[in-house]
């Protein structure tokens, strides 16, 4: 497993969501690439407690883990 830091893109990502999102719907798209040029595994390691969020692994796809709705709370 190669432990090279991937290069960003961005620096940062910021996106609205839509309050009625359906489940899987689409997020954004997170992009990098390896430094080294290998293949990287997306994935969400912090901050996401409640699962509202998952990244498809291969592509950096977020999507919404649920249907979103400003009036619920988890």
């Amino acid at each position: 497993m190669n432990k090279a830091t991937p290069v960003f893109e961005q620096p940062f990502y910021s996106v609205s969501v839509p309050e009625n999102l359906p489940m899987h719907g689409a997020v954004t798209t997170i992009e990098a690439r390896s430094p080294t040029g290998g293949k990287l595994i997306y994935s969400i390691s912090a901050g996401d407690i409640y699962g509202e969020f998952a990244v498809d692994f291969n592509t950096g796809n977020v999507l919404s883990g649920h249907q979103m709705d400003m009036y619920s709370t988890l």
